[in-house]
């Protein structure tokens, strides 16, 4: 048992066994989807993965196994959707598990933050305050041709 396992309270093998299954499922579906994913730019290559992933996750119900990993003090896997897998591996570390840096997930929360943050400024400019957030609003096609309240900078 490890040190960390020794300090997790609750069920840590029946948590493992779930999660293994999980990540198992997990990476079936990418093998499964490998030219699919081969296909796409790289810039999207570990985001479309971790759609995957989390489609995985979301395909069962895993209510049981959010309370057990509340219940050991664990994440829930509740808020990781833009790390899904990454989140997964760290709960299975805590519970003692060992992974070799080729079998670490890439889309990890930090990836996923530089990301987000590098497309935002492509998408929105540089900020004048990095303290406010960006905000994009999406309106059917239907407005663009018949709404009063436009206006078009000339």
């Amino acid at each position: 048992m490890s040190l960390n396992e020794a300090n997790v309270p609750g069920n840590s093998q029946k948590i493992k066994e779930r999660l293994l299954l999980i990540e198992t499922s997990m990476i079936n579906e990418e093998d499964k989807r490998s030219v699919l994913l081969s296909q796409l730019h790289p810039s999207q290559f570990y985001a479309a993965k971790n759609l995957l992933h989390y489609l995985i996750l979301r395909s069962g119900d895993i209510r049981d196994l959010q309370n057990d990993l509340h219940t050991a003090v664990l994440s829930s896997l509740a808020s990781a959707e833009s790390h899904i897998r990454s989140q997964l591996q760290a709960i299975k570390q805590r519970l003692g598990i060992k992974y070799s840096p080729d079998k670490e997930e890439k889309c990890t929360f930090e990836w996923c933050q530089a990301n987000l943050n590098e497309k935002s400024k492509k998408l929105f400019g540089q900020k004048e305050n990095e303290y406010l957030p960006s905000i994009l609003v999406t309106f059917d096609n239907t407005f663009a041709n018949d709404c009063p309240y436009k206006k078009f900078d000339s």
